[in-house]
């Protein structure tokens, strides 16, 4: 993994457009971190390997099917982050549509995938969520307040659910926001996350 970087760095510095491979990369950083699927985690290791063997790769502005910038990863939340730029831009003038925002695409489903993303039982489901919600809420957070993106995350229903949802998450007693791990025995540990706070303070500064 530090040698990917490494040679990423250097590409990058020689002026290379690395952003196919750092797609993989980071998602082998978050199965390796963040999952305990070590199978999936050794899979997409293995794609790294091949895809720093490529001579030409496929750019930033290459699109998937389903019209995210990050093709070289199926992970829904790498696809919204890597696909930032394009979904905060004032018009969707790209050839694909973002149909891979579907599974947001309801203030009923937006609000479940979050929901499901503030707690962790990582020994019963494998998987701390932190890092997935860190990224997808900062994307989400500007999406629904600026009204969507070519029809997409769009509506009268989206933002006063974001909004309860974000009141309901925040700690009355800190401000803060943050995730809460699940223990064996049921003990229950809730962060005070400055990351995600900055990303609630940032982006939606009026709640």
């Amino acid at each position: 993994m530090e040698s990917a970087e490494d040679t990423l760095l250097d590409r990058e510095l020689r002026g290379f457009d690395t952003s196919w491979v750092r797609n993989i990369l980071y998602e082998a950083e978050w199965r390796i971190n963040c999952t305990c699927d070590d199978s999936a985690a050794s899979g997409v290791v293995d794609r790294l390997k091949e895809a720093l063997k490529l001579e030409d790769p496929p750019g930033a502005r290459t699109q998937d099917h389903d019209g995210s910038f990050a093709p070289s990863t199926g992970v829904f939340f790498l696809k919204l982050d890597r696909s930032t730029d394009q979904l905060l831009a004032r018009e969707w003038p790209w050839r694909v549509k973002p149909t891979f925002l579907e599974p947001i695409d309801d203030p009923v489903r937006m609000v479940t995938y979050l929901q499901d993303l503030c707690w962790s039982d990582v020994n019963r489901c494998g998987r701390d969520n932190r890092k997935e919600l860190n990224l997808a809420i900062s994307v989400i957070a500007r999406l629904v307040l600026r009204g969507g993106q070519a029809g997409y995350v769009s509506g009268p229903g989206f933002q006063p659910v974001f909004e309860r949802f974000v009141r309901d998450w925040q700690d009355p007693k800190t401000g803060f926001f943050g995730v809460t791990y699940l223990l064996e025995g049921g003990t229950e540990i809730s962060t005070n996350d400055l990351s995600l706070t900055f990303h609630m303070a940032r982006y939606v500064p009026h709640l």
